[in-house]
Formats: structure tokens, C-alpha cells, sequence
């Protein structure tokens, strides 16, 4: 098996993690492809499967933050219920494994959201620059 890897093969990692709701940093994302990939590679396919799919979020800042919200409110709610033995605490490793996922989620997607954002300033930069140029 090669150790390279390819974009479609990545993004089929990613997709796949999300769907089971881990974050799909780069080393999720090289365990889901049998340890293939290298951190950096694998860090620009994440970037570039986010980039491509921050047009369907922009937007809609508040609408995931409020998912998420959502959800940490949901976990720490667990806590007060206890387990089949009924302890209270047997929960706590559950609730903040499932808070420190959310909040990893949120901020892959708002990372999408600040590299949409930085691609957007060069390109109103650049066209910025064309009109000055364009007027004097």
C-alpha cells in the first residue's frame, strides 16, 4: 500500500469522522487512513475540505455556535444523572470527552470561517488595488 495520499481519499477520512463525531484533525485523519499520510499533508486536506465546504456555512456563524452551545448544555446536564450502580460522577469522563469534541468541531468550522474570510480581504485587496490604479 502506498504511503501517499490522495485528496479523495482524505476527504472520504474526514467525512467519515465527522459522521462519527470525532474532530478530523490530522491525526485522526492519518489513524482513519491506517496510519498513512504525514501531519502536514494531511493538515492541508482537512484546511481544503473545510474551504471548500465553508460556502454552504458562511453565514451562519450563529446557527453552529448555537448547535454547540446546544450540546455542551446537553453533557453537563448528564452529569446529574447517575449510572445503573447510581453514581453521579461515572458520567463526568463521558460529558467532557463528548464537551472537548464539540468544542473541537467548532473551531475546525470557525477556522474555515477565518481562512474564507482572509481568502475574501486579498481578493477585495486586490481588487482594491486594480480601481486605485485603475482612477489616478
Amino acid at each position: 500500500m502506498p504511503d501517499s495520499v490522495t485528496k479523495g481519499e482524505a476527504f472520504a477520512a474526514i467525512e467519515s469522522l465527522l459522521a462519527n463525531g470525532k474532530p478530523p484533525h490530522h491525526l485522526n485523519v492519518r489513524a482513519a487512513l491506517g496510519g498513512r499520510g504525514s501531519g502536514p499533508t494531511l493538515s492541508r486536506f482537512v484546511a481544503a475540505w473545510f474551504a471548500e465546504r465553508a460556502a454552504l456555512l458562511a453565514g451562519r456563524p450563529s446557527s453552529v455556535a448555537d448547535m454547540a452551545l446546544a450540546d455542551v448544555i446537553a453533557a453537563l446536564k448528564s452529569l446529574g444523572e447517575p449510572d445503573a450502580q447510581g453514581n453521579v460522577l461515572a458520567n463526568l469522563p463521558s460529558a467532557f470527552e463528548r464537551i472537548g469534541l464539540t468544542l473541537d468541531q467548532l473551531f475546525i468550522v470557525l477556522h474555515a470561517w477565518e481562512s474564507d474570510l482572509e481568502r475574501r480581504e486579498g481578493i477585495l485587496a486586490k481588487t482594491n488595488t486594480t480601481l486605485a490604479s485603475e482612477i489616478t
